[in-house]
C-alpha cells in the first residue's frame, strides 16, 4: 500500500493481528489520536468515494516507540516475576467463598 490507509483498512490490519476494533470504537479513537496530533487525516478521491485517509505523524511515531519500550519493559518484568517460583508459594490473605 503506497498510500495512507482508510479506517476500514486499519481495522482489517488490526483484525489480522487478532485485535478486533468495532466501527463505533474506531472513529472516536482516530479522533482522539488526531486531537493529540499523533495522526493526521485528509480526504482522497477514490473509486469508492471520499474516505478519510490517516497518516501517523512524527509525534505519533515517537509515542508508538515510547509505548513499545514501556511494553517491552513490562513484559520483561512479568517474565522475570513468573520465573520466580516463590511467588506461587504465597496464600492469599482473603479467599472469596465461591472459590
Amino acid at each position: 500500500m503506497n498510500r495512507s490507509p482508510v479506517s476500514t483498512e486499519i481495522m482489517d490490519i488490526l483484525k489480522k493481528l487478532g485485535i478486533t476494533v468495532p466501527r463505533g470504537t474506531m472513529y472516536p479513537l482516530m479522533g482522539t489520536l488526531k486531537r493529540k496530533m499523533l495522526v493526521t487525516r485528509h480526504i482522497e478521491e477514490m473509486d469508492f468515494g471520499h474516505p478519510w485517509m490517516y497518516h501517523v505523524t512524527d509525534a505519533g511515531r515517537q509515542r508508538l516507540s515510547e509505548l513499545y519500550n514501556e511494553w517491552t519493559k513490562l513484559n520483561s518484568r512479568l517474565i522475570q516475576l513468573r520465573s520466580q517460583k516463590s511467588i506461587y508459594q504465597y496464600q492469599p490473605l482473603y479467599r472469596h467463598p465461591s472459590l
